[in-house]
């Protein structure tokens, strides 16, 4: 395909640098004032006023999670509840045995009621590191550690009213190695085509957020060129 340059703006047969131009002046529109705050308090800052907690009190607690009431201030300053589940940091590892391949795992899921497919995932010990809880899980899901770990990203997984924060990586050069199983899992490993996870997150056969935001982020930086393994 030819393409000219016109006023320095691509015009090619498929018109990908003018949409790609509307939407950013649609975009300069909205930030330089075409934007509405909208909320209960009306437009402007208050929209936008951090919630303060007055009291706070223990509902429930386990080894795993924690629950919550706070009396809250409003923007506004009306007076309400909040409930708070929190669970803490957690780890997830998407492990590749080459370029194109990734092991990934099942298990039956309480919540679901359902089998799941799923990168490695658990939750940190209190005091551990994101890097050593991904190392820890990877042993104990499919009794290997990775050489290298890749950083992906780190996601809040529920921003309403769950506390939880996930660290997502990428793990590479995987080597046997003794780990201790958890004894509340019972998994399968599936070593899969990297292309096919992508295509089973989009006709969402894999449902698990963490897993989602891992595989399209990966699948985004390997496109570009910034993530090989």
């Amino acid at each position: 395909m030819v393409t000219a340059r016109l006023g320095g703006v691509d015009h090619g047969g498929d018109g990908v640098s003018d949409r790609a131009d509307g939407a950013t002046d649609r975009a300069d529109a909205w930030s330089n004032g075409g934007g509405t705050d909208v909320g209960s308090t009306g437009a402007g800052d208050d929209v936008h006023r951090p919630w303060r907690t007055t009291a706070t009190r223990s509902v429930y607690a386990n080894p795993w999670m924690t629950v919550r009431e706070d009396t809250v201030e409003r923007p506004d300053g009306t007076a309400g509840i909040y409930g708070v589940v929190t669970l803490g940091e957690c780890v997830g590892v998407l492990p590749f045995l080459d370029a194109d391949t990734v092991l990934m795992v099942r298990q039956w899921r309480y919540i679901t009621r359902q089998v799941t497919w799923e990168m490695v995932t658990g939750g940190l010990h209190p005091g551990e590191e994101p890097l050593a809880g991904a190392q820890r899980e990877l042993a104990e899901e499919i009794n290997h550690r990775a050489v290298r770990l890749v950083p992906i990203t780190s996601i809040v997984s529920s921003k309403s009213v769950v506390d939880e924060t996930a660290h997502l990586y990428a793990g590479f050069d995987l080597e046997p190695c003794a780990g201790q199983a958890d004894d509340t899992e019972w998994i399968t490993m599936h070593p899969l085509p990297f292309a096919r996870v992508v295509d089973m997150v989009l006709d969402e056969t894999i449902v698990d957020a963490m897993t989602v935001a891992a595989v399209l982020a990966v699948d985004i930086q390997r496109r570009r060129g910034r993530l090989l393994a």
